[in-house]
């Protein structure tokens, strides 16, 4: 099945959960730095057939993520050019008039990734509930996205993190109760990681174990994405429910051979 089959499915069900909560997931993707260590941006680093970017695009909307914002900073036109040619503007959702796709330029990129979530959170909707935050260098599978949404909005916390065998993973699912100060992060005072370090400390912070190698990836060198597998499928959770992806009879998370 395609990627816009799949999120079409993930719109047909509907954004309200098993709990009759509506809730309005968004996703911002970080795509500014310059990517020094590699002889490339690793937006535009060959990854499935396409640039990473339009990789991490894709899954997000093959998810039930009314929208994603991409932002960008450092080669920020021709990024642009390659994921327009790569992922045509998504329709906007039935339940909404915008397109699901926009891009954002941080025109202050050169201060560190703080200025990007700031970019990033401040072209959110108003309705938004929940949010994914992925950088473009960690590719991420649509289905182990759509378990992380289903354990955030289980779970309750303000921040939820993939995880397995006690390590902490990515991407993150945060509450938009913490838009204010995700909007106010300042790299000085280590930015994001501040923010989830003292939320873990006051009981904040929820982890949820699946397996998925792709939780762990990182690619900070051409080399890493030459050692990196194809994720595995998993069994994810979403609007609070359970459902297979094969009609093999699995315990949750188990991976599918």
């Amino acid at each position: 099945m395609s990627r816009s089959a799949k999120g079409q499915m993930a719109w047909e069900k509907g954004p309200v959960n098993d709990s009759g909560i509506l809730r309005c997931w968004e996703a911002v993707v970080l795509a500014a730095g310059a990517s020094t260590r590699m002889v490339f941006h690793k937006a535009l680093m060959p990854w499935q057939g396409q640039p990473l970017v339009a990789h991490q695009v894709k899954e997000l909307l093959a998810t039930r993520a009314r929208r994603v914002v991409v932002v960008l900073g450092a080669e920020a036109q021709e990024i642009a050019a390659e994921l327009q040619r790569h992922v045509p503007q998504s329709p906007a959702a039935p339940w909404g008039g915008e397109p699901r796709l926009e891009i954002v330029v941080n025109p202050k990129w050169r201060e560190g990734k703080s200025s990007s979530i700031r970019s990033g959170v401040a072209a959110l909707s108003a309705e938004v509930t929940d949010l994914l935050l992925l950088t473009v260098d960690q590719p991420i599978r649509a289905e182990v996205l759509e378990g992380l949404m289903g354990a955030h909005e289980m779970m309750g916390k303000p921040v939820t993190l993939p995880g397995a065998g006690g390590r902490k993973g990515h991407p993150v699912a945060l509450s938009a109760g913490l838009r204010e100060e995700l909007g106010s992060l300042q790299e000085e005072h280590q930015g994001l990681r501040a923010l989830i370090r003292r939320l873990e400390k006051e009981g904040g912070v929820a982890v949820y174990e699946m397996a998925a190698p792709c939780i762990f990836w990182n690619f900070n060198r051409p080399e890493d994405a030459a050692i990196a597998h194809e994720p595995v499928r998993v069994r994810p959770v979403a609007f609070g429910r359970k459902f297979p992806l094969s009609g093999k009879s699995k315990s949750d998370w188990e991976v599918l051979e």
